[in-house]
């Protein structure tokens, strides 16, 4: 759910009335904190190696609930952009974002493997009949409990292997 679908909410269980102005307002600021805290975050263990090593031979796609211009200055910023083939963002959900994109890249789906944490990644991978790979955190842990998958922690397990 897209933070434009969720501020609203979040605003009538305040007491405040979510007025266009209002949700954008928030909405800006919640923005400039997210792309600050995304940018300063450590990195996943393994994952940037991974795209470096790795770039060449395979397709790498993104897709988030984070707003589209939104990610595309964090992946700037954080200078991994041309990494990936193609990057999609909200508002776009991502069970249809990934028809897309297998539609658009005539992509073989026994070829592709989603790495997500949450529900709505399993759900679109499900939807779209692609294998799904849960990158286990604190916040995922039903999810872990639900799923049968694959699950990894970090990359560094898919670089040496030990998945």
């Amino acid at each position: 759910m897209s933070r434009f679908e969720k501020l609203p909410i979040y605003l009538k269980m305040t007491g405040e009335k979510p007025s266009n102005t209002l949700v954008l307002q928030y909405a800006e600021k919640f923005s400039k904190l997210v792309k600050k805290k995304v940018i300063s975050s450590n990195w996943v263990d393994g994952v940037l190696e991974y795209l470096q090593k790795n770039y060449y031979d395979q397709k790498f796609f993104l897709i988030t609930a984070t707003p589209q211009q939104e990610i595309e200055e964090i992946l700037k910023e954080l200078k991994i952009s041309q990494y990936f083939q193609c990057v999609i963002g909200s508002p776009e959900k991502k069970y249809n974002a990934m028809k897309t994109l297998l539609d658009k890249y005539n992509i073989d789906r026994k070829e592709v493997v989603m790495v997500g944490d949450s529900n709505a990644d399993y759900s679109a991978s499900v939807q779209n009949r692609i294998t799904f790979v849960l990158r286990k955190t604190k916040l995922n842990v039903r999810l872990q409990e639900q799923v049968t998958c694959v699950m990894i922690t970090d990359f560094i397990e898919v670089l040496y292997g030990k998945t």
